[in-house]
């Protein structure tokens, strides 16, 4: 016999699974009391509910009119409808028009093709944010495999798809931290002794200039041109220097913020890692802005170093983004109390709308152009800053600017 769990206006009724041997079929109906058989079919209907209830995923079955029979909790909370609301209708009378006339049209087409859909993962816009779902629907089929119904549950896994997504972030950062560490080891050896030969020329062409100064019998003109050359050979050898001196600084800071080799926590001097990961960026900012410091007097921080520089370098490219004009500023400043270190990075840039403000350490908000930007960034900034105990606030004005302020405790973290 059928049992009707959940009927409602037009809705066909759905048959309750045998869960109880005590439940006896319609031939046995007569052996049991009238009273009793109602007490045991409502604590067969109360474990079903309850048993669908606990799905946390989004739970519905539809008959073959395409209406509402049953629905979970988790469904009922998400479209925000009672579940009396809900049950004999169909999606045009309790979803908006939009969202409506694609659901109504693919359960529609699964059930009259008799297909069913299993552990679908897509991308989809939910009043504006982007989220990730996975999506099951089975059609209910009689005994001759045609479908007269349809279940469908719908699972937000948005965390789990943004977990997986920054663990290959975190790969892939790992992998470039390990080419610049080799990267710096290979440039380092050549350019020592490029740097060292440099050095030796410099001082032969002393010793030269000596010898021409103090020779006789040389022709004034003569001496004027080869004063003039030395003098062009010395201001070479000086500008030679000093670009090996900026290649070696860069290698320097390019082993210190990659730290491949020192991946632990340790204590360290957050100015002189602010500092390593500007010469790092540079090559971002130099042709839209001017970079002011004003560090303070920091305690060395017991952190992950390579971590906060990974937090510094996005927060800087950020900034030289964000500018456009000529007349660009990145004001970088540091300082501390008794209990914490405050960094701040300031930009003149386009600033954020008050509406975006509140996305933006939302794992793959953006909003920069498509292939411009991930929007996973600012989403690793504030996960790594939180890992260190600390906090990141951000205040901006469109057409104004953007100021990030980095707050972490000067005692340190000792499991960042």
């Amino acid at each position: 016999m059928d049992f009707n769990i959940i009927g409602s206006g037009n809705a066909t009724p759905i048959s309750i699974p045998q869960f109880f041997g005590s439940i006896k079929t319609e031939g046995d109906q007569s052996s049991i009391k009238e009273e009793e058989y109602e007490k045991m079919l409502e604590h067969a209907v109360a474990h079903y509910m309850t048993t669908i209830n606990a799905v946390p995923a989004l739970l519905y079955v539809k008959d073959s009119a395409n209406k509402y029979i049953v629905a979970n909790i988790a469904f009922c909370r998400a479209i925000d409808k009672e579940l009396s609301e809900i049950l004999g209708k169909t999606d045009n009378e309790i979803l908006p028009p939009e969202k409506a006339e694609n659901w109504s049209k693919l359960d529609k087409e699964l059930m009259e093709t008799n297909r069913e859909i299993v552990n679908e993962e897509k991308q989809v816009l939910d009043d504006g944010e982007r989220k990730w779902v996975v999506t099951t629907k089975i059609p209910i089929r009689d005994e001759n495999g045609s479908a007269f119904g349809l279940v469908s549950t719908i699972q937000d896994v948005t965390e789990i798809h943004q977990s997986r997504e920054q663990l290959m972030q975190s790969d892939k950062l790992a992998a470039i931290g390990t080419l610049a560490a080799g990267v710096a080891h290979e440039i380092n050896n050549p350019i020592g002794y490029v740097n060292s030969n440099l050095n030796t020329m410099k001082k032969y062409l002393t010793r030269v200039t000596k010898f021409v100064g103090s020779a006789k019998d040389v022709d004034k003109e003569e001496l004027e041109d080869i004063n003039e050359i030395l003098a062009d050979f010395e201001d070479a050898i000086d500008e030679s220097i000093e670009g090996t001196s900026r290649v070696k600084k860069i290698v320097a800071d390019l082993k210190s913020f990659s730290r491949v080799d020192r991946a632990e926590m340790e204590y360290t001097d957050v100015n002189e890692g602010i500092n390593s990961t500007l010469n790092i960026v540079w090559n971002e900012l130099k042709y839209k802005c001017k970079v002011e410091k004003e560090f303070g007097e920091l305690p060395d921080l017991y952190c992950i170093p390579n971590q906060l520089n990974q937090v510094f370098m996005n927060l800087l490219i950020n900034a030289g983004h964000a500018i456009k004009g000529d007349d660009g500023l990145v004001k970088i400043k540091t300082w501390a109390d008794s209990k914490h270190i405050f960094v701040s990075i300031k930009d003149n840039g386009c600033g954020i709308s008050e509406k975006n403000l509140k996305k933006i350490f939302e794992p793959f908000f953006t909003t920069k152009e498509v292939g411009k930007g991930t929007g996973l960034g600012l989403s690793l900034v504030f996960d790594i800053i939180k890992r260190h105990n600390g906090s990141i606030d951000v205040q901006s004005e469109v057409d104004v600017g953007t100021e990030f302020t980095i707050t972490l405790p000067t005692e340190g973290v000792q499991d960042a």
